[in-house]
């Protein structure tokens, strides 16, 4: 058997150790704004527009688009270059957008501030009201809300303008 001893060449001096990061790679996640197109634009609609914490510009795009191809399940769909951008939509921005950062993160997209807990199995209820809705409000820690069926995590969270509070959806 014909072995080979291959080196490997070890330079510290003038070279970086590590090589590769995109021009606007930041350790930090900020936040960037991606619309993507897809295949509703082919009866009129209008692009998806969503909000995701990145590492850089690639990383928010490739999230925004992972999103979108789960959400709809179509493949045909890109970002919109011309109208994505590094930053967060400010209150005149104009468009509806869905904000995929972390909750703690998110902005409400209407300026409205959330559904107070005492009004959230009301508003449920009135929007979804076979769905069996169940909130606990525990003496410590967070409140949840859970319930079978019906509407998405989305969904109930945007009709409640993101309380904070833990929201399930169970089959």
């Amino acid at each position: 058997m014909n072995e080979q001893h291959i080196e490997t060449p070890q330079r510290f001096g003038s070279e970086p150790l590590y090589r590769g990061f995109r021009d606007d790679y930041s350790e930090q996640a900020r936040g960037f704004t991606v619309t993507i197109a897809g295949a509703e634009r082919h009866d009129g609609e209008k692009p998806c527009t969503y909000v995701v914490d990145g590492h850089d510009t690639e990383s928010a795009w490739a999230q925004a688009l992972a999103y979108h191809l789960t959400d709809t399940g179509m493949l045909d769909c890109y970002v919109v270059a011309g109208e994505s951008f590094e930053g967060t939509p400010d209150a005149d921005y104009g468009k509806e957008w869905t904000d995929l950062r972390p909750e703690p993160k998110r902005k409400r997209n209407d300026g409205r501030a959330p559904v107070p807990l005492n009004g959230i199995l009301y508003r449920v209820r009135l929007a979804w009201p076979d769905a069996g809705w169940v909130l606990r409000e525990p003496p410590t820690g967070k409140p949840s809300l859970t319930w079978r069926g019906g509407p998405t995590v989305e969904e109930v969270g945007e009709e409640l303008r993101w309380p904070d509070i833990d929201m399930q959806r169970t089959a």
